[in-house]
């Protein structure tokens, strides 16, 4: 079993991806004010996130580390959220 710290960074690398959904979230909420150039910076928020939270997961071996916790399926999720609705 990794060390504890380990798990709380592979951990960390999971709430990052979910913060994905957020940043979309946020944009969608711009949008609803037409607040353009906000909504546009969370979308670019959220592009950055999913641009670079696969390379955290793998310097820090999230799948071996928390092989119960899906980070795909997290990843596709926030994805369906954020460029399909």
């Amino acid at each position: 079993m990794p060390p504890k710290s380990g798990r709380v960074l592979a951990f960390c690398v999971h709430l990052f991806t979910a913060s994905g959904a957020a940043a979309g979230f946020l944009a969608l909420m711009a949008a609803i004010r037409h607040d353009w150039p906000v909504m546009f910076a969370w979308l670019a928020a959220a592009l950055a996130i999913d641009a670079i939270d696969g390379t955290f997961a793998r310097k820090l071996r999230v799948a071996e580390v928390l092989p119960r916790w899906s980070g795909e399926v997290l990843d596709l999720v926030v994805d369906f959220l954020n460029y399909v609705v």
